[in-house]
C-alpha cells in the first residue's frame, strides 16, 4: 500500500534535536575560526619581529660601511671598494675577483649578472631599511651602483678597462 501526501505544510520552527545540533556545528566552525586567526596572528608577530629585527641587523652593517665610505677622502673612493666593501660584502668580492681576473666565459658573465642582481636587491635605495634611508646613505648606495655598473661593463668587456688601476 502506497502513502500519498496530501496536506504538505513547511515548518517554521526548528526541533529542539535540531536546535542542538545547529549550535554545535557554528560552535565548531567558529572555535576553527578562532585558531586560525590566532595562529595567523602569532606567526604574523612572529614574521615581522624577525624581519625588524634583520632590517636593524643590515642597518648597522649600512652604517659601518658609511663611516669608511666618508673616511675616504678620494674621489672615486678606491680604499673603500677595495679594503672595506671587499672585505665584508662577499658578493663584492665575487664580482671584483670576477673583473680582476680579466678573461671572462659565458659562464663568468652569468655569474656576474646574478652577483649584480642579488647585490641591487640588497643596496637599491628603495630596498633600505627603514631605519637607515638618509641622504648619505642614499648617496653611498647610488655610487656602490654605479661602481657595480662598471664592474659589470668590466667583466663583459674586459679589454675595455683595467680594474687594478682603476679601481
Amino acid at each position: 500500500v502506497r502513502c500519498k501526501v496530501t496536506e504538505y505544510e513547511r515548518r517554521k520552527y526548528l526541533t529542539s534535536e535540531e536546535k542542538i545540533l545547529a549550535k554545535q556545528i557554528q560552535a565548531d566552525k567558529q572555535e576553527e575560526l578562532d585558531g586560525n586567526f590566532a595562529e595567523g596572528s602569532a606567526e604574523d608577530t612572529l614574521k615581522r619581529h624577525r624581519m625588524k629585527k634583520e632590517q636593524k641587523g643590515r642597518c648597522r652593517v649600512f652604517n659601518e660601511w658609511l663611516v669608511a665610505f666618508q673616511a675616504d677622502a678620494s674621489d672615486k673612493k678606491k680604499d673603500f671598494f677595495r679594503n672595506t666593501l671587499k672585505a665584508n660584502y662577499e658578493d663584492y668580492a665575487a664580482m671584483r675577483a670576477l673583473a680582476e681576473r680579466g678573461q671572462t666565459s659565458s659562464k663568468d658573465k652569468k655569474k656576474a649578472k646574478k652577483l649584480k642582481r642579488h647585490i641591487a636587491l640588497n643596496i637599491h635605495e628603495d630596498k633600505l631599511p627603514v631605519y637607515c634611508n638618509g641622504d648619505d646613505m642614499k648617496d653611498m648606495m647610488m655610487q656602490l651602483m654605479s661602481h657595480m655598473e662598471v664592474l659589470a661593463n668590466c667583466i663583459a668587456e674586459p679589454h675595455t678597462c683595467d680594474v687594478h688601476s682603476e679601481f
